[in-house]
């Protein structure tokens, strides 16, 4: 009697578990982006937002769109799971805005860092529940999903950007780009 009362305790206990696995994932996880993209492809600076979907991300995601719309640049938006198949060679800039869920980076985004042989021209934002978590080894923008936070990010990610696509352009003898 004693055994099967242990038995019940423990399968009720990792059901909980489970259920409330379940319940955070549906509430907190992250949804997949449709990617899009605007401007013309044939435009020699070319910039790749990878991001995960959340009304945070998504705020942090127009943000950067607003900016870029001006510009003569491509633009291309999709999910960061997408990253699997990104040839880092092929953007003048990338922009990866993950989350950390169960204490782990989004597995796609922490194996494309690993693997990018020229980081300087990856900006990364890593959000997570205290706002502090980044992949090791990676210079990143740290944030909790925090709405007030969104102009100062976007500003920030803005600037690394504008840094970016001007030093290329200024290797391009571009005189008449200004990000």
């Amino acid at each position: 009697m004693r055994r099967t009362g242990l038995l019940l305790i423990t399968a009720v206990a990792l059901l909980s578990l489970l259920i409330a696995a379940l319940w955070y994932r549906a509430h907190y996880g992250m949804k997949q982006v449709a990617s899009y993209e605007f401007n013309d492809p044939e435009l020699p600076q070319r910039v790749l937002i990878a991001t995960q979907g959340s009304a945070f991300k998504d705020a942090v995601l127009a943000e950067l769109l607003t900016y870029l719309s001006d510009l003569p640049v491509h633009v291309q938006v999709r999910d960061v799971s997408a990253l699997a198949t990104v040839n880092e060679a092929d953007w003048t800039a990338l922009v990866i805005i993950h989350t950390w869920e169960y204490w782990r980076p989004e597995p796609t985004a922490a194996a494309f860092l690993t693997r990018a042989a020229n980081r300087e021209h990856v900006i990364v934002l890593s959000t997570s529940g205290d706002g502090n978590k980044k992949i090791d080894n990676i210079d990143a923008l740290t944030a909790a999903s925090d709405m007030s936070a969104v102009p100062r990010l976007g500003g920030a990610l803005k600037q690394q950007l504008s840094a970016i696509l001007k030093s290329e352009n200024l290797n391009a003898e571009n005189p008449n780009f200004h990000p």
